[in-house]
């Protein structure tokens, strides 16, 4: 952030050392402070912009609904919906996360391990209007956990794992485009025109 507040660099997580194509942290700090001194002005002009787009995407009408949404759940007031398109029964707090991930078209879950985070974000995936769905991991043994969550939790659901880094048309696979395409963060980049489409 700017010291005005103003963020000009952003990210979701960012590994001890590089990998996934990503920046470690402490050579990302390093050179985020290097063009805090060498350019200062751009990233000043950047902050500008970049804190613009966010307050036109939020929108003040989006920002009441969320905000009464938030309300209810923090005064016990709110009922989350029912979530019947999933074998596993979530539990009440799943259902509120996946319910507000929907109405408000998205949620950062950042609970402990074990907590059900997976369940909460597959209750969401239930409804039909989040297919065909992409799920991003962070690597090949958690994209054979989350495959083997998503056929217990939506027995019949075609799951593809992408292999390799040459992309399949997946419309052409057996049954056509898959329920679910689990992919972990490193192929990504080799799958994203496919995933896209």
């Amino acid at each position: 952030l700017t010291p005005a507040l103003e963020p000009f660099f952003g990210g979701t997580y960012f590994p001890p050392q590089a990998r996934w194509g990503q920046p470690a942290w402490p050579a990302l700090l390093e050179r985020i402070a290097e063009l805090w001194k060498t350019r200062r002005a751009d990233l000043m002009k950047d902050a500008g912009k970049l804190s613009a787009a966010i307050k036109a995407y939020a929108g003040a009408e989006a920002d009441r609904a969320r905000s009464k949404t938030i309300r209810a759940i923090l005064d016990h007031d709110y009922e989350p919906a029912e979530f019947d398109g999933i074998a596993v029964a979530p539990r009440d707090y799943q259902r509120l996360a996946a319910d507000m991930w929907l109405r408000m078209g998205g949620l950062l879950l950042a609970d402990e391990t074990g907590t059900g985070k997976t369940i909460s974000a597959l209750t969401g995936l239930s409804d039909p209007r989040t297919r065909p769905a992409t799920v991003v991991v962070p690597g090949n043994n958690l994209a054979r956990q989350w495959s083997e969550q998503i056929e217990r939790c939506f027995p019949g659901a075609r799951v593809y794992l992408p292999k390799g880094t040459v992309p399949l048309d997946l419309a052409r696979l057996p049954g056509g485009w898959p329920d679910f395409v689990v992919i972990p963060y490193h192929l990504l980049s080799k799958w994203g025109d496919v995933l896209v489409r």
